[in-house]
């Protein structure tokens, strides 16, 4: 009898001193998530399955100097966060080699760029990447099989996946609306779980400046300028009567806001792009400007390269020079409308600042030098100035700008709009920036054009020539130029309505171009390769550098941010994150659609949730330590 405790208990001890993780796992076959399986690129099951305890752990297989442990920290809190297998964090370790029941995670170059490859074994899982991106996605992956197979155990299988586009961006209208840090940061968080790696931030429109970036603790002005003044937002009179009265029409995000909302990004490997629009969409700017100088700081002045420009004039060098004695500015004209008016003092179309006043074009160029600048410090690489839809036509003196200061004898208003878009292009890349810009003003159709955009300057491809014959069909920017698939058609979601209270999100009205923008279209119909129009013209497709889906806000009060997240009512109708999961999975996979059905696609993505630690779209995300 005591010969049998002893036995027992010297097992107890062998046990103890092992660790369970060690001992051979048991057998026991899963099947995965059929829907799931089918949106890797390759999927081969196998015997067994690995079950998440509580002694799972993180282990960094290979080179230590290539671990970051900040990093690993990180997926192991996504790993508690999604509760899988606790809410407490995972122990994080490096080691030549893993043992039984942990999460071995290795960098290899051969796996494609932000793809990951998966063997689960019974044993452990073994995730490998090219990238912290690639084991970032590999993760969430583990995360979304864990909650479509609703067990903690995954299946014994190989999975191979990778995104076919390179770069996956939203775009959100920042400027016609004003959305909330919090909001915005979780936003990045689940557009990380989906698979986007981009954020572009839209922060100037014609309802709106909304950031303020001068705050001396966050940035110094390399213009010397402040510009907070500038900052804020209005509603447009133009909209319907019912949404002119916007609560939050002069709200905007700061400095400290914004450097949060970048170190989010960057944590979750999320590149932020940002958005300045000009010369066209600046009626907040114009508009704003007229008050400010005229009723709030007459003696304001501003500088750029050098020159200081104020009610008196130019100052350059200690001399001042009164406007009316520059040639190329107008005469007799008051310093509270000098970017407001054209040359011919005309104020029709009150969206475009003229680009041959001197003043105005300064005032742009130091405004965009200085968010360029912020912008790169905290290490972004692109940005898009949007030249879009310019209604230069009623800038009379565009085209004698063009033939007397350009010098083209036979020069044209769009080659001044050309020249103003390659000079703030290359301040930009002084800066270390690519450039890129929207396509409907670039190698416009109707326009005669002597001078050519800037070889690098890159296109976001939005309108099709069947809604307007005035843009070049994509093939002529094939390979000349970096292309994003931005298809209106597709890749659209607008606040907006109309007097007979149509909804621009509404896939059954017949009054707008973005009817076709509904989870299912996108999901049957689209991927960054299609250039089509959905019901007219020919069918067009062209090699992109990466897609895009673009939020606007023309209607700024239309929708609360958590409407648009949430969706207008219980049923979640017109949420704009089912049309993001349809977006986004047609970027991995452009072929998804031939095998997963729409509706198994729908019912998965119910089942895949949110970012691991949501708790609502505008509350403050804690992610477990």
């Amino acid at each position: 009898m005591k010969r049998s405790i002893c036995v027992l208990l010297t097992l107890l001890l062998l046990l103890s001193a092992c660790g369970t993780q060690d001992l051979p796992a048991e057998t026991v076959d899963v099947t995965n998530h059929e829907s799931l399986t089918a949106c890797y690129d390759s999927y081969e099951a196998r015997t067994g399955s690995f079950l998440f305890t509580e002694k799972t752990a993180l282990c960094w297989l290979g080179e230590t100097e290539q671990q970051n442990e900040e990093f690993l920290h990180f997926l192991a809190q996504q790993f508690a966060a999604a509760e899988l297998p606790t809410k407490k964090l995972m122990s994080c370790r490096s080691a030549a080699s893993g043992k039984n029941g942990e999460i071995l995670l290795s960098l290899d170059s051969s796996v494609p760029a932000e793809g990951y490859e998966i063997e689960v074994s019974s044993e452990n899982i073994h995730l490998t990447a090219s990238d912290e991106r690639g084991l970032l996605y590999g993760c969430f992956a583990l995360i979304k099989q864990h909650r479509a197979n609703d067990s903690l155990r995954i299946g014994a299988c190989v999975i191979r996946n990778a995104p076919e586009a390179a770069e996956r961006t939203v775009m959100l209208d920042c400027g016609r609306k004003y959305f909330t840090a919090e909001w915005i940061k979780n936003y990045i968080r689940e557009m990380a779980y989906m698979g986007y790696n981009t954020i572009e931030l839209h922060f100037s429109e014609d309802q709106g400046l909304r950031l303020d970036i001068w705050d001396e603790e966050y940035f110094q002005s390399p213009t010397g300028n402040d510009f907070t003044w500038a900052c804020g937002g209005w509603a447009a009179s133009w909209l319907v009567e019912k949404y002119q009265d916007y609560a939050d029409a002069e709200k905007y995000l700061t400095a400290a806001e914004m450097v949060e909302i970048l170190e989010v990004a960057k944590q979750y490997r999320i590149d932020v792009i940002p958005s300045f629009d000009t010369p066209m969409h600046c009626q907040y700017l114009r508009r704003h400007w007229n008050q400010y100088v005229e009723k709030v700081n007459r003696s304001y002045s501003f500088q750029y390269d050098g020159k200081t420009y104020s009610a008196a004039g130019v100052t350059e060098n200690g001399v001042t020079t009164a406007y009316r004695e520059l040639k190329e500015t107008y005469p007799n004209i008051t310093w509270s409308v000098i970017i407001v008016r054209n040359d011919y003092g005309i104020t029709t179309n009150t969206k475009v600042i003229d680009v041959t006043n001197p003043v105005a074009r300064s005032l742009l160029k130091a405004l965009l030098t200085d968010y360029a600048a912020f912008f790169r410090q905290y290490g972004c690489e692109e940005f898009n100035i949007c030249g879009d839809e310019v209604a230069f036509y009623a800038q009379d003196g565009w085209e004698v700008y063009a033939q007397e200061n350009l010098q083209i004898p036979d020069g044209s208003k769009y080659d001044t709009f050309v020249d103003y878009i390659n000079e703030i292009t290359d301040i930009l890349q002084e800066q270390g920036y690519r450039v890129r810009m929207f396509s409907d003003f670039v190698d416009r159709a109707n326009q005669t054009q002597h001078i050519d955009f800037d070889d690098e300057l890159e296109v976001i491809y939005w309108w099709l020539p069947e809604d307007n014959p005035a843009v070049v069909e994509v093939e002529h920017f094939e390979g000349n130029r970096v292309i994003y698939n931005g298809v209106q058609n597709y890749c659209y979601y607008v606040l907006a309505t109309n007097k007979n209270g149509d909804d621009a999100r509404d896939p059954k009205t017949a009054s707008w171009t973005w009817q076709f923008a509904s989870a299912d279209r996108i999901y049957n119909k689209w991927n960054p390769t299609v250039f089509s129009h959905p019901v007219r013209g020919e069918k067009r497709t062209a090699q992109a550098d990466g897609g895009y889906f673009l939020i606007w806000a023309d209607y700024a009060a239309y929708a609360t941010e958590t409407q648009m997240w949430n969706g207008m009512d219980e049923t979640g109708k017109y949420n704009v994150i089912e049309r993001m999961w349809a977006n986004i999975s047609k970027m991995w996979n452009y072929d998804l659609n031939e095998r997963l059905d729409f509706e198994d696609f729908y019912t998965l993505c119910q089942k895949l949730g949110h970012y691991p630690g949501y708790t609502a779209c505008d509350a403050l995300t804690v992610l477990p330590e």
